[in-house]
């Protein structure tokens, strides 16, 4: 699903494994001086390049960015740029550094980043979580933590897939000293990176094609960033909080690396909760469609629920006011949160339902489909009855007593052009 905060989570289902992205992203385990998401077995295979891409990233990106992703215009933009260059234009590693308030949709645009460039983005995707025990250690401690957190498992990702998108959040937590140890993979004549453990120890992989992002809130107090200023002026404030942190030389405070992102207005906010609602309708059709394949018995079926998600236009509003001093604090994620645990868990109820009462219409044709058996020589292809069912009901989406959500199935009128005999159960 979406990183909390900036619109509906994008379609996973190209993904592999099909678990939502942000979840796959946060499996790795806890250490000391922060997380990293460990190395995808399931991203090596002989079949396939596992860091393939897709055909063409920049409308991908585009896409995705208008369906999935709600404000910060500016940052968009930026974003945009960059990944055209590094797309078509540059051989070298893209740095970009996102600075702004936690849940306005950092982590969530460079995750759409990898959803553009990859078939399967968990594969080219590294996410580091820098910790502020990193502030708190030794030199030697300190390039333990560097080869442990921040060396290794760049190498690792890099040398399975050259390409990727690496994220580095929280770096309000790094020195001066220890951003230095980054530098190298930004040389203009030779980025590379080399670690001295694991499998790829004392190799200098290369970093050229990479697209490196790192993330801070160096505005901790959320007093001098506010969602309608202008964002020249976001942008001096941010530099002038790098600088505070890092000194005037250090290339995070660059006017070329710097994307600025401003607190989440209301209006965004409400729009956010409406996108992350409307989401509910991919998750009922991804439980139709779960459900079917497990059930169907000798013919081959498809179900596709044609009917519409509907709910009070104040609906989204009421749901931010309700998380009003969450928000204030955590921009978007409480928004999230609120729906994933009070509304997603109604997709199963009512793809249940649907299935059960829900007003139907079918196509059937024969279908050729290959052999499971390789016993006959003859053809390798066998003639099966195919099903193809709408389910035509919409579905009301309300709320009651606070926290209460509930949903009511239309039922269709007798004279609806589509509405046609009930499913056959002995096929399901």
């Amino acid at each position: 699903m979406a990183s909390p905060g900036l619109g509906k989570p994008s379609n996973p289902s190209r993904r592999i494994p099909r678990l939502p992205l942000a979840l796959l992203l946060f499996l790795a385990g806890s250490f000391p001086g922060g997380t990293a998401v460990p190395y995808n077995r399931q991203c090596a295979t002989w079949l396939e390049n596992s860091c393939a891409m897709n055909s063409d990233p920049v409308k991908e990106w585009n896409k995705l960015v208008r369906k999935s992703f709600r404000g910060q215009e500016h940052a968009v933009e930026m974003v945009g740029k960059a990944f055209k260059i590094s797309t078509y234009l540059e051989d070298n590693p893209t740095f970009l550094h996102f600075s702004g308030p936690t849940g306005v949709g950092k982590s969530f645009l460079a995750q759409l980043l990898a959803q553009a460039v990859f078939k399967y983005p968990s594969c080219g995707f590294l996410q580091l979580q820098m910790s502020i025990m990193m502030k708190q250690v030794n030199q030697t401690e300190q390039n333990r933590m560097v080869e442990r957190y921040l060396l290794r498992p760049i190498a690792d990702q890099l040398a399975m897939c050259p390409n990727s998108i690496i994220v580095i959040d929280e770096i309000q937590f790094l020195d001066d000293e220890f951003l230095r140890r980054l530098k190298g993979f930004f040389d203009v004549l030779h980025p590379e990176v080399m670690c001295t453990t694991g499998p790829n120890e004392h190799r200098r992989i290369s970093t050229r094609g990479a697209f490196f992002i790192v993330t801070s809130d160096l505005d901790t107090k959320a007093k001098q960033l506010s969602p309608n200023m202008e964002i020249h002026a976001a942008d001096k404030i941010i530099r002038e909080l790098a600088r505070g942190v890092w000194g005037d030389q250090n290339h995070m405070a660059s006017m070329a690396t710097l994307v600025p992102f401003l607190p989440l207005s209301k209006a965004q906010l409400v729009q956010i909760a409406q996108s992350q609602l409307e989401y509910l309708q991919e998750l009922v059709q991804e439980v139709l469609t779960d459900k079917v394949s497990k059930t169907a018995k000798m013919t081959m079926v498809t179900m596709d629920w044609i009917g519409s998600l509907r709910f009070a236009e104040d609906l989204p509003s009421k749901i931010v006011e309700s998380q009003r001093e969450k928000t204030n604090r955590f921009g978007a994620r409480p928004i999230k949160h609120y729906i994933q645990i009070n509304v997603y868990p109604l997709a199963i109820e009512i793809a249940d339902e649907l299935m059960e009462k829900g007003s139907k219409s079918q196509e059937k044709s024969v279908g050729w489909f290959k052999k499971t058996s390789q016993l006959s020589s003859l053809s390798p292809y066998i003639p099966s009855p195919w099903r193809k069912v709408y389910i035509l009901n919409d579905v009301e989406i309300t709320i009651r007593n606070g926290d209460e959500f509930q949903y009511y199935l239309e039922v269709m009128s007798g004279d609806h052009k589509r509405k046609s005999d009930p499913f056959p159960k002995d096929e399901l």
